[in-house]
């Protein structure tokens, strides 16, 4: 109920304490698992509906949408900590909408409607970078 417009997936973090939810509205949601009650909404999350989301650690999640970036949040604070772009001249292109995102000990990784898997390992997003490590 806390979503106007479609709920693209939920996903638990890993201690299942907490889930979120993300939408074609642009929300993000984070809900206590136990009461069921939301504890942070991230309205205009995305320029375009989200896609997919990831748990990164307890406190961040990373967000995939269709208009083009994969965001990281912190679920603390509610606010967007790094914008990762697949596309090296930063314009919004259909081609580049993220369609969904995996995390590993190693990296992140998004797959791109143009059917590139953007690989971003997370020491180089940790040193600044925003361009994906290298494409596949």
């Amino acid at each position: 109920r806390e979503h106007t417009g479609f709920v693209n997936k939920i996903a638990f973090r890993q201690d299942g304490i907490f889930f979120a939810s993300i939408s074609a509205d642009k929300s993000i949601v984070i809900y206590d698992t136990e009461t069921l009650e939301v504890t942070r909404k991230i309205d205009k999350a995305h320029t375009k509906g989200i896609i997919d989301l990831v748990w990164l650690n307890d406190s961040t999640i990373a967000t995939s949408s269709s208009d083009n970036v994969v965001k990281y949040w912190s679920i603390d604070s509610g606010s967007e900590v790094k914008i990762l772009n697949p596309n090296s001249d930063g314009k919004e292109k259909i081609e580049n909408q993220s369609l969904g995102l995996i995390t590993s000990q190693d990296a992140i990784m998004s797959v791109s409607l143009n059917s590139n898997i953007n690989v971003w390992n997370h020491s180089d997003v940790e040193s600044g970078s925003t361009n994906p490590s290298y494409v596949i």
